[in-house]
């Protein structure tokens, strides 16, 4: 079951890209799913917030830093992230995300990217190479909880997806829908949640992805450093009837990662995803305008696990913990 509450968790990082995310989320015109956003009875006016930050946490230490947020200039449906942070502990972070940019050369076709250049002074992650737990797997269903690596390092990040709006369904006649809200609950302009069937409703996409990412970690006077690149192709069928805050309908995923080896990647490895999720209304009370039941089914297999550098990386691969799932749990806790 999908929980909308945040759990504390041990060492939690809630860092300037998760408090990016969040006022995205939160912004009355924020965007989402090629959606323009606005309240009723109002006109879609495009938003800007730049906004200093500060935080603590027992990851990072005391950390400053600045963080922009834009919805609609240039393309009404576009978001933009960028910001950073530096730490009293010797860390920092830059990043820039952008969601649902359409390409000029095709109305259908859009790009997410995620761009993130950071430097950790205390870097954990839960993988093999705890000089305390020699024969154990770190982050296996019995394992420790202490049976991580601890050092610093660098860990960067490019991806990039593009997504081709298939034309069915609430995706036939409309390329970017205009959402209008009542206090935050969608009032008109449902993108589905009526059955499932993708050819009558809901949004169906074909996903193509590539990434690069480069972690280097020195702990325990050893060096652990990883690189990876490949492509994602997967199709989705979101039949939420509002992506954001969504209160009936289902999404549908599946996708194959690859990485080939090539261009000094550490390994060659394959992962088969299928992800599905259910929302069910139930009402309305005295003190609660909209209560929603959430269901969500993930699952995910690596056929080359067994070969030599088969194994994919961590985030990449079947693992619990972290803000997607388990958020009690550390990142790949599991």
């Amino acid at each position: 079951m999908k929980s909308r509450m945040v759990c504390p968790r041990s060492k939690a990082s809630i860092t300037a890209r998760h408090l990016a995310i969040l006022l995205v989320i939160v912004l009355p015109s924020s965007t989402a799913g090629q959606n323009v956003v606005v309240d009723y009875g109002e006109e879609f006016e495009p938003k800007t917030v730049v906004s200093p930050f500060a935080f603590y946490n027992e990851s990072l230490a005391f950390g400053v830093g600045p963080v922009f947020v834009s919805n609609g200039f240039f393309q009404d449906q576009l978001s933009v992230i960028a910001g950073g942070f530096a730490t009293t502990n010797g860390s920092y972070s830059l990043f820039l995300f952008g969601q649902d940019a359409q390409l000029p050369f095709g109305e259908r076709l859009f790009i997410d990217w995620r761009l993130t250049l950071n430097h950790y002074d205390d870097f954990e992650q839960y993988r093999d190479g705890n000089p305390r737990y020699w024969n154990k797997r770190a982050g296996s269903n019995d394992s420790h909880e202490d049976d991580f690596i601890d050092g610093s390092g660098d860990d960067n990040f490019v991806r990039l997806t593009f997504k081709y709006l298939l034309p069915i369904g609430h995706g036939k006649d409309t390329v970017i829908n205009t959402v209008k809200l009542d206090r935050g609950l969608l009032k008109e302009g449902a993108a589905g949640g009526a059955g499932f069937n993708p050819f009558k409703s809901g949004r169906s996409y074909i996903e193509a992805e590539t990434w690069y990412r480069f972690q280097d970690i020195e702990a325990d006077r050893r060096e652990f450093n990883s690189k990876t690149n490949g492509v994602r192709l997967g199709l989705r069928y979101d039949n939420r009837d509002f992506a954001q805050n969504p209160t009936r309908g289902n999404e549908t995923s599946m996708s194959v990662s690859r990485d080939f080896g090539s261009f000094d990647s550490s390994g060659n490895w394959t992962v088969l995803e299928g992800e599905f999720s259910q929302y069910f209304p139930l009402g309305a009370t005295k003190n609660f305008r909209s209560i929603v039941l959430a269901l969500n089914f993930w699952t995910a297999y690596s056929p080359t696990w067994a070969d030599d550098h088969g194994q994919p990386p961590l985030f990449a691969g079947a693992s619990l913990g972290g803000l997607d799932r388990m958020r009690g749990f550390p990142a790949s806790r599991f």
